[in-house]
């Protein structure tokens, strides 16, 4: 009677055993299946070593730019605090991580800010964005000169960010700096490097802008989606171009911000079961929609914490939805003289730095079309269009479309050049804000 009681005894401990094991095992994948991500990009760090003395060179520089670059380390300083408060699980940065791919931009922002992050117990992964490898542009300020510096080749940005995907990753593409990692036991992420640095050219000092995916790089994908499918394992995608036009006709106007053969890829990513691909590139909060087949596929892009308003993306995941919010930068630890507050900052530096790039395309135009009144009104109308469209949610104020409608009027009163009918063209796009949200939704997956 005692040994039946024993071992009625042991087995039950046996079975409590598992049962304990199985619930902690139960326990951990739910974690893990319920993410929290956050997603920041272009922070276009530019050490502050680059700069060994203002002069006109940086000035220059700075006048033709949009971007916050002398106050990149404070930014991305504050960012990192922001960040880890918000403790997540997952940091994802989908490229131009650097002012133009100098090597010790790359490398101390890699060593200092994110390994702070993943110090925290934050896992972080990137990707490169068209200014982060083999740049020509990499130089170093020195007064009213500049010259060279080195620069981060292919395998070097591989190197420098080992611990924040490329050491971690699964699988990785011989063709491209793209890899896959395992976010979860039912989420994996595809980062993909769409970028042509391999095309920059040193003698003629040029930087490609656009993007695309190689077909080896596309076998590549077919792959590890195959893979993913087989397994019952999601993929979410994060690369720095856009994949999907984020308003009407910009494959026309300005293409190099997408992959090339943007439709085609969109295409085959809904063929593959991706429906989610985190963007950058353009410096836009903006997220949209496109659908084939009855099947949804969402680009996902975040503005630059450079480019006003400074944004980054907190979401939640829980396998069947993925919440949306977008938080900003308020304020840095760097001396503000001629702002009240950094957003009230960061908007006058861009409205600016765009009226500049306005200015000087509007000076190439012929003298007969240089009327002082039309080229004003085209400068306001294309500020107040992008800086919107930087800050997601487009709505037109009252101020807004008093411009437009006094262009209108003008309009009819001068031979408007095709130089200006093409940016005005691009400002009616850019005012139209696709579906859905762009700071604030929940998407659904099936």
């Amino acid at each position: 009677m005692k040994t039946k009681l024993r071992l009625i005894s042991i087995v039950y401990l046996i079975l409590l055993f598992v049962s304990c094991k199985k619930e902690e095992s139960t326990v951990e994948v739910q974690k893990l299946d319920n993410l929290k991500i956050a997603v920041f990009s272009d922070p276009h760090y530019m050490d502050p070593s680059l700069i060994k003395k203002d002069g006109k060179a940086l000035e220059k520089y700075l006048d033709e730019d949009r971007k916050l670059l002398k106050e990149s380390p404070y930014i991305i300083e504050e960012l990192v605090k922001r960040v880890k408060a918000e403790n997540p699980d997952i940091v994802l940065i989908p490229g131009d991580l650097t002012k133009d791919g100098e090597y010790v931009s790359n490398k101390n922002f890699a060593d200092k800010y994110l390994k702070d992050l993943e110090a925290s117990g934050i896992k972080v992964y990137v990707v490169p964005g068209n200014h982060d490898v083999n740049n020509p542009h990499s130089v170093i300020y020195n007064g009213d000169e500049m010259q060279r510096t080195k620069t981060t080749s292919k395998d070097e940005f591989a190197q420098i960010y080992k611990d924040y995907g490329y050491g971690e990753a699964i699988a990785r593409d011989e063709h491209s700096l793209s890899y896959v990692a395992e976010l979860s036991p039912k989420l994996r992420l595809l980062a993909l490097d769409v970028c042509k640095y391999e095309l920059n050219d040193y003698e003629k000092n040029t930087c490609i802008t656009g993007g695309r995916i190689k077909p080896e790089t596309m076998l590549f994908i077919e792959k590890q989606a195959a893979e993913a499918k087989s397994k019952g394992i999601r993929l979410f995608v994060m690369q720095h171009h856009g994949l999907i036009e984020h308003f009407p006709n910009q494959s026309v106007v300005m293409p190099e911000y997408l992959i090339d053969n943007w439709r085609m890829s969109a295409n085959k990513f809904i063929e593959l079961g991706i429906n989610i691909v985190f963007t950058g590139h353009f410096h836009a909060q903006d997220i949209v929609r496109y659908s084939n087949g009855g099947e949804d596929l969402y680009d996902i892009e975040t503005g630059s914490t450079v480019t006003y308003p400074c944004p980054f993306r907190i979401m939640n995941y829980d396998g069947k939805v993925l919440s949306i919010k977008s938080k900003k930068i308020e304020h840095i630890n760097y001396s503000i003289t001629d702002a009240k507050d950094f957003q009230t900052y960061a908007k006058n530096y861009v409205e600016r730095g765009l009226s500049g790039i306005v200015s000087s395309y509007a000076n190439e135009l012929p003298e007969e079309y240089k009327n002082q009144e039309l080229l004003g009104l085209v400068g306001r109308m294309a500020t107040d269009a992008f800086v919107a469209h930087y800050k997601g949610d487009e709505s037109i104020s009252s101020n807004q479309q008093k411009n437009i409608d006094m262009y209108n009027v003008i309009a009819d009163k001068y031979t408007i050049p095709n130089q200006l009918r093409t940016v005005i063209n691009v400002v009616n796009s850019v005012w139209t804000d696709l579906a859905p949200e762009d700071n604030s939704v929940d998407i659904s997956f099936r």
